[in-house]
């Protein structure tokens, strides 16, 4: 008897464990999606696709958009904001080539 309920107490430990370890990666999570960092970069790139193409972008295509327009930016260093800036007008730039979006816009003008 002493064995099944050191066996029901290392389980219950277990499950705990693992509810502990969700809660946290929703903590971790949520604290990333409100970060400047994710602000600026990855939730500008989805804002530019929605916009302009009229959907979310292919996942890897969304981590190639947020990883450039975040490449070389460490939020609180000397000139991070206009490292930002000249990588989202880079984008942009980017954006306004791509193949997709020149058939949206023909599209919506007939």
């Amino acid at each position: 008897m002493h064995q099944a309920s050191v066996l029901d107490q290392s389980d219950y430990r277990l499950r705990r464990g693992r509810a502990c370890v969700r809660r946290k990666r929703v903590d971790v999570s949520g604290a990333f999606f409100n970060s400047i960092e994710f602000q600026q970069t990855g939730l500008f790139v989805y804002r530019v696709n929605v916009a302009t193409l009229g959907v979310f972008s292919a996942l890897p295509e969304f981590l190639s958009g947020a990883q450039s327009v975040g490449r070389g930016v460490i939020v609180g260093q000397a000139g991070w904001q206009q490292i930002l800036q000249d990588n989202k007008e880079r984008f942009l730039q980017g954006v306004g080539q791509q193949r997709r979006l020149h058939r949206r816009l023909r599209w919506h003008a007939n």
